[in-house]
């Protein structure tokens, strides 16, 4: 009788648990596909996204072939501004205009539909301009935007961006932040390649005050 009553009790803490291992295992199960099922989706949404790469060259103005300029206000106005300063004061380091051209290319899975650049650019005068002339430095933005279909990027397509002038400044720092829309509706903010250029005119800051043009003779 003690036996019974042993192997009664024996059998049903065992019934307990097997139903408390097969729990166990039934939840170690849930979370295991819950996982799986969120890291394809993960890959599948990685495999579809678009993906902006961006690459930046300095050309001569008149050698510059971007099919996409577009007039840049607050851009030209810090050019002509410094253009100004440069050639009343170190008229001899005044310099052939330059063109900064941006190229987006798709390296991602899926086209883009929108895009928008957002430029910075800003101006340092150089030890020379600011000792001698109190010349002082200063920053400038504006914003490059998609006009039209032409300016949509396909997977493995690029464009061609004028972006800013340059070529007179002592130095000057470009930056810009790119946001960009994929045809599935999807928004980004990052992007690879290029962040900033820096270009320098060594001619507007030099060590020693540049002679002055001779003036005009009168009799």
């Amino acid at each position: 009788m003690q036996y019974l009553n042993y192997l009664n009790w024996l059998l049903g803490n065992y019934q307990h648990l097997v139903n408390f291992l097969i729990a166990a295992f039934w939840a170690v199960y849930v979370i295991f596909t819950v996982r799986t099922f969120r890291e394809i989706r993960r890959q599948t949404e990685l495999q579809s996204e678009a993906f902006l790469l961006v690459s930046c060259e300095l050309v001569p103005k008149e050698k510059e072939k971007a099919p996409h300029p577009r007039p840049l206000t607050e851009m030209d106005g810090l050019y002509d501004k410094w253009l100004h300063i440069i050639t009343a004061n170190i008229p001899t380091a005044r310099q052939q205009e330059q063109a900064l051209i941006l190229r987006l290319q798709n390296k991602g899975r899926s086209d883009i539909t929108w895009w928008q650049i957002r430029m910075g650019a800003s101006v340092e005068p150089g030890e020379y301009l600011a000792s001698q002339f109190n010349i002082r430095g200063e920053h400038c933005e504006w914003t490059i935007e998609l006009e039209g279909y032409k300016d949509l990027i396909a997977t493995g397509q690029s464009i061609d961006l004028f972006a800013a002038r340059s070529g007179v400044f002592p130095r000057i720092r470009y930056s810009w932040t790119i946001e960009y829309r994929d045809m599935r509706d999807v928004t980004y903010s990052r992007f690879g390649g290029d962040k900033i250029y820096v270009d320098r005119n060594v001619l507007a800051d030099p060590r020693t005050p540049p002679p002055m043009p001779p003036a005009p003779h009168t009799s």
